[in-house]
């Protein structure tokens, strides 16, 4: 009679190493693939949270802060042109793909929105022809970095059914006094570093990890 004898040569952890060298040939293999989808549920997830950020819905719709920043039709086609060029700008990198310790390790890098803004604020503004003439209304850069500084002084707007006024709901008058200065509304206020982009994405990473495990499962499963 005879036996057969199985015996294992290497060690668990040259074992468990070799598997995950075949695992990270597995996953560079599905990188492209990765790549687009993990870059397509970003875009959604930029936008989406951007859009429902309190200041942005009140751009959209017809409401106080719109009124005060005098958005006709024509700047709510912008806000679409913003939101459509802050979706293209998510770029999602596989930086590393790596083995520790017998254990795949994969890191990834996820770039949005330029720190600037200076790629969106062509698309948004506008001329306002007043008595005084015309001036340019750059209200996104008001919005995103001018924060408590007075932004017109002299000025007031005021609520008024009037066929001058760009929403048909305010209008901004000069009052002749320097002293009454015009400021973006408190809650709508912000800087490069602080403003309602920001306060709309960040801390907000935990919310990565379901996207990412679904992605993931997507893939490869």
């Amino acid at each position: 009679m005879s036996a057969i004898i199985l015996e294992v040569i290497d060690s668990d952890k040259t074992i468990s190493n070799n598997i995950a060298k075949e695992i990270k040939i597995y996953v560079e293999a599905k990188l492209k693939v990765l790549t687009e989808r993990l870059t397509r549920e970003v875009k959604i997830w930029v936008v989406n949270v951007v859009k429902n950020s309190p200041t942005w819905r009140e751009l959209e719709v017809y409401d106080d802060l719109r009124f005060e920043l005098g958005l006709g039709p024509a700047e709510a086609a912008a806000l679409k042109q913003i939101l459509a060029v802050w979706e293209e700008s998510v770029i999602v990198t596989v930086t590393s793909i790596g083995i520790k310790s017998g254990e795949l390790s994969v890191e990834i890098e996820i770039r949005a929105i330029e720190a600037s803004y200076e790629d969106v604020m062509t698309l948004a503004k506008y001329t306002s022809h007043g008595k005084e003439g015309p001036k340019e209304v750059d209200w996104l850069r008001w919005l995103l970095t001018r924060g408590g500084e007075a932004i017109l002084k002299g000025y007031i707007s005021y609520y008024v059914d009037s066929e001058y006024s760009r929403t048909g709901a305010m209008l901004m008058r000069k009052t002749g006094d320097e002293n009454i200065p015009y400021y973006i509304p408190d809650s709508h206020q912000g800087t490069l570093n602080d403003n309602f982009v920001t306060r709309a994405i960040y801390h907000r990473e935990k919310e990565f990890v379901p996207l990412m495990e679904r992605t993931f499962a997507q893939i490869f499963t």
